[in-house]
């Protein structure tokens, strides 16, 4: 028994552009620019992170992948946080995606750890092949060894 990836989409553009409507803008205005961020990503229903796998555990193990997106600001979204002083370190964000995956152990010991950061969605996706097919041999190495 192996992993088997989830069916799922990456963004190759990640940018904010929808910008908010005034009545919500203005009820943020006193709101640190986190706050901010959060709600200029579920007013455009765009996904932070993106889970890679379908199993959470394979025998022992627990897994925990994901991909990471750092949206950037463009077009009319970054045009309205230009204007507003609290949030314009905003629009110095750039687009990037960060590939975490964590094998943890039944007395949940981290045994296995990958972190990296990427700014070109093919090296992301590439290092998820990689990665994907290094983590299938492990499960079934081990699938082998508790037989």
């Amino acid at each position: 028994m192996g992993l088997t990836l989830k069916n799922f989409y990456i963004p190759s553009k990640p940018y904010i552009t929808k910008k908010l409507d005034h009545a919500t803008l203005s009820k943020l205005l006193d709101s640190s620019s986190f706050v901010v961020d959060g709600i200029y990503m579920i007013t455009g229903g765009l996904e932070r992170n993106i889970d890679l796998f379908e199993e959470e555990s394979i025998g022992d193990y627990k897994i925990k992948a994901y991909v990471k997106i750092d949206y950037a600001y463009a077009g009319q979204a970054r045009a309205q946080v230009k204007n507003i002083k609290p949030f314009k370190k905003l629009i110095h964000r750039r687009p990037s995606y960060t590939l975490r995956i964590n094998i943890y152990n039944s007395n949940q010991v981290i045994v296995y750890s990958f972190v990296q950061k990427y700014t070109r969605i093919n090296q992301l996706l590439d290092s998820i092949d990689t990665q994907y097919q290094g983590l299938n041999q492990f499960f079934t190495g081990v699938n082998l060894e508790t037989k």
